[in-house]
């Protein structure tokens, strides 16, 4: 790791000074360090995660509840580290459709980005070369050759129903974190023209005398009070901090002052709709996934643009995943661990062969997450289940609804009147949805109890939960002036020449995809615009 004279940071003007070292900052540094830019990052967190550093993202929940899963670990957290929230990223890419960047009018008056879908699918493959080798055509080349091979009843039983698409989600094996030890981050490391510094929080920004321009910002480094100098700033610090940092710093500072800075928070509601008691065994389903040696894929099921629009309904989606009894589940997690016992020569207790099923420990070692298995296992398994066209024996299956939230002004996050060690106010979350979101899953439940089909029938959850999938974006959405957004359609926060906002925040539009692959698409398009200047 690079050694840094702190002493002389402050008496350098950066060309660029990042605030967050998640996947957007990271985008923005490597493109930007290609043209010879002069770049600081600056992280709150440390290399490693820190548990009191963590707790400045404490927050108050005024709305439906973002901690609302009893069983919640560090993983289901939003980081402050180094690498953000990807320590914890799955490495699910999916793209945003053609109608996530069209006028709906049964949604929301305005809902048109600042640029268009082509431009997002030319950045998209931009930033699957830059971070995976891999580009969009190559993926789909992928899917639609394995699909040929794949002949599944059971997804034949809905490819067929005209009011479905199947969205694509894919995950690249050899999971990016965008951590200190991911192979993408340590290119940043030793790039001469690039500064990192951890356990660093910015707090204020200092304007010049012209009132529109940020001279220079106030950071705690490792709990010293120093000045960061840059022609440019870009908060890239995820979409509640940066808001934070907004919010903090309108009070003194008017020309920050926009009433839309927190307002449009958006997550994915994820919702058990119900289940499917199957009737005849299945096969190996594009629905269920595949997982090949580089690269898995999976189905999502979607209603179609036209339904949507009859219907005046969110462009949500839902995917199907196996589930396994109780004492299965109990039997697996024992097997998993007698095989660790193994490697370190331990005493095995016979007893725990006793419920032990092969075949169902090998369906749920197929099925557990991709990132915590392995990948040519993995790939085995899938080629096993393709070639023999052998039959899974569960009969149950999860119907998991993945929504778009609906853009609403009162679900937003403000200022609470407590303070962080760092003088600055923490933060209240009012998380709320609309009639709309509420009607979209229940379309879906209705339209899966009315069904038709010989393969299964459709149980409904009737004691449904809403659970947040740490998708944050929104705050800081994108506008055509102060009165429809916070940034202008280059990310530039409005009346400030020098202060730029990426990633989820400055969505316009949630989708129901995962957010990651669009938040570094728009990360590049505006690393390739800052370069120009």
């Amino acid at each position: 790791m690079k050694k840094f004279n702190i002493d002389n940071i402050p008496n350098q003007i950066h060309d660029v000074c990042i605030i967050g070292s998640g996947m957007c900052g990271q985008i923005i540094a490597n493109v930007l360090s290609e043209n010879k830019k002069k770049i600081i990052i600056i992280e709150s967190g440390k290399f490693k995660f820190d548990e009191e550093i963590q707790r400045l993202n404490n927050f108050n929940s005024k709305g439906l509840s973002l901690r609302n899963n009893p069983n919640q670990k560090l993983n289901n957290q939003i980081i402050r580290q180094f690498g953000g929230s990807a320590n914890n990223w799955g490495n699910q890419i999916m793209f945003y459709d053609e109608i996530d960047f069209k006028d709906r009018p049964w949604v929301d008056d305005n809902l048109k980005w600042g640029f268009n879908y082509d431009e997002l699918l030319n950045y998209y493959n931009k930033t699957l070369n830059l971070v995976y080798n891999k580009s969009e055509a190559n993926i789909n080349k992928f899917s639609k050759n394995l699909t040929s091979k794949i002949n599944s009843n059971f997804d034949n039983s809905f490819f067929l129903d005209k009011n479905f698409n199947f969205p694509m989600s894919f995950h690249p094996q050899g999971v990016e974190k965008f951590n200190y030890k991911s192979s993408f981050s340590k290119k940043l490391f030793y790039k001469k023209n690039v500064i990192i510094l951890t356990n660093t929080t910015a707090t204020n920004f200092y304007f010049s005398n012209s009132k529109d321009k940020i001279d220079k910002l106030e950071v705690n480094l490792h709990n010293r009070k120093i000045f960061i100098k840059s022609k440019i700033f870009i908060l890239c610090a995820g979409a509640t901090e940066n808001a934070k940092i907004l919010l903090n710093n309108s009070l003194n500072n008017k020309v920050l002052d926009n009433p839309l800075i927190g307002k449009y928070f958006m997550d994915h509601p994820r919702i058990n709709i119900g289940s499917i008691i199957l009737k005849k065994n299945i096969k190996l389903s594009t629905l269920l996934g595949f997982k090949g040696k580089n690269l898995n894929f999976r189905r999502g099921i979607r209603f179609s643009e036209n339904l949507q629009k009859e219907k005046k309904i969110l462009n949500s989606h839902l995917f199907i995943n196996p589930l396994f009894e109780g004492h299965e589940v109990e039997t697996f997690n024992k097997t998993l661990q007698i095989i660790k016992n193994l490697k370190y020569f331990k005493k095995i207790n016979s007893n725990s062969f006793k419920k032990f099923d092969f075949k169902k420990f090998i369906e749920q070692l197929y099925f557990i997450p991709h990132r915590i298995s392995n990948s040519y296992l993995n790939y085995v398994l899938s080629n096993f289940y393709l070639i023999t066209k052998r039959n899974f024996s569960f009969k149950k299956l999860s119907v998991d609804y993945h929504g778009e939230q609906c853009p609403n002004i009162d679900s937003k996050v403000y200022l609470d009147n407590a303070r962080d060690k760092f003088n600055q106010h923490i933060l209240n979350i009012n998380w709320n949805l609309k009639d709309i979101d509420y009607r979209t899953f229940k379309t879906f439940s209705d339209y899966f109890k009315n069904y038709k089909n010989d393969m299964f029938e459709f149980h409904e959850n009737d004691n449904y939960q809403i659970i947040d999938q740490k998708h944050r974006i929104g705050t800081t959405r994108m506008g055509e002036s102060k009165t429809t957004g916070v940034v202008d359609k280059n990310c530039k926060v409005f009346d400030v020449d020098n202060l730029y906002i990426s990633g989820g925040s400055v969505f316009r539009t949630g989708s129901s995809a995962n957010p990651g692959l669009t938040m570094m698409a728009v990360s590049f398009r505006l690393a390739e615009h800052l370069s120009k200047l």
